[in-house]
């Protein structure tokens, strides 16, 4: 990602590590072709279970299969960038998908906590996101009686959540429920 930028995206991150992978496959199976009899171990690292120890050691085994074979500059270029760059890569790119979690997919770098968010007083009129949290109140005579704050984008997601919790702290759920579901 560009380093002015505050968004880092789950999907971002799992397409980068996906085409880490399969970039390495392709080495792999370069690898196989030039080197057969020194390979033989024949299943390459898949993105399910790549990490940066597995991809240098798969690294090594392309490099010592290919170490006196007739190899293309474009294929001795590509292993040398993966050598100095992937395994970095995909330690990084796992640190954010951490932080991140399963349930959310963008962070702020600024408050890692808050989601990106589309925002209704979006003045430029361009969609821009912005990091923030979702709200549910619940309220009795215009007072607030409960709120919960979540890190979910969307209002279906976070009033189930919302009304277990006013349900635990009062022991009943609310007469009137007004939500914004789409």
């Amino acid at each position: 990602m560009p380093t002015g930028t505050h968004l880092y995206g789950v999907r971002a991150s799992r397409i980068i590590r996906k085409k880490i992978a399969n970039q390495l496959e392709e080495l792999w199976s370069y690898a196989q072709g030039v080197a057969a009899e020194e390979m033989k171990d024949t299943t390459p690292t898949t993105i399910a279970d790549i990490d940066s120890a597995k991809l240098k050691a798969t690294i090594e085994k392309i490099d010592v299969a290919l170490k006196d074979k007739p190899v293309s500059k474009q294929v001795k270029q590509k292993l040398d960038y993966a050598k100095k760059k992937w395994p970095e890569a995909i330690d990084r790119y796992a640190a954010l998908e951490a932080i991140m979690g399963d349930k959310r997919n963008s962070y702020s770098k600024t408050d890692t906590d808050a989601t990106f968010m589309c925002m209704k007083e979006d003045h430029m009129g361009n969609g821009q996101l912005k990091p923030a949290y979702n709200m549910q109140i619940s309220t009795s005579n215009q007072f607030i009686t409960n709120y919960t704050i979540h890190q979910n984008t969307t209002d279906p997601n976070t009033l189930k959540v919302h009304l277990n919790e006013h349900k635990r702290c009062y022991e009943s759920i609310p007469t009137a429920v007004t939500a914004d579901v789409r």
